[in-house]
């Protein structure tokens, strides 16, 4: 059986950064094709870092990282700062990321990869 093929879209501070390891640490059984990233509990430009330096952790600089939103579209959201953080990671040591933003907006490569990869698995509708 094939690693199961998938887009990582998140805003990664310390939920998502355990979510990047597990994951990371399972190539066998998940491929982490991409990943793409919003702001969250901190602002984008600390979320798209904190995407970079896991990745950059865990020696998987192949998987582009994608910057998307810098706010929510639909209603205003606080920051999560006081409980993650300034930089999303409680005051992480890991160092800067080196490695590059990938060109393309979010939104529009999650389009992309979706038409390229063809059949795509989708989590149940939550209720």
């Amino acid at each position: 059986m094939s690693a199961l093929r998938f887009l990582y879209d998140c805003d990664p501070g310390a939920d998502d950064a355990l979510a990047m390891l597990l994951v990371l640490g399972r190539p066998d059984a998940l491929d982490m094709i991409a990943l793409t990233c919003v702001a969250g509990n901190v602002g984008l430009e600390p979320v798209v870092n904190n995407a970079r330096r896991i990745l950059e952790l865990c020696g998987r600089r192949d998987i582009p990282v994608y910057s998307g939103a810098a706010r929510s579209i639909m209603a205003s959201r606080g920051r999560a700062s006081i409980m993650h953080g300034a930089d999303g990671l409680a005051g992480s040591t890991l160092p800067f990321p080196t490695m590059p933003l990938a060109d393309g907006h979010a939104a529009n490569e999650i389009s992309r990869i979706a038409r390229e990869e063809g059949d795509c698995i989708s989590a149940p509708p939550v209720r």
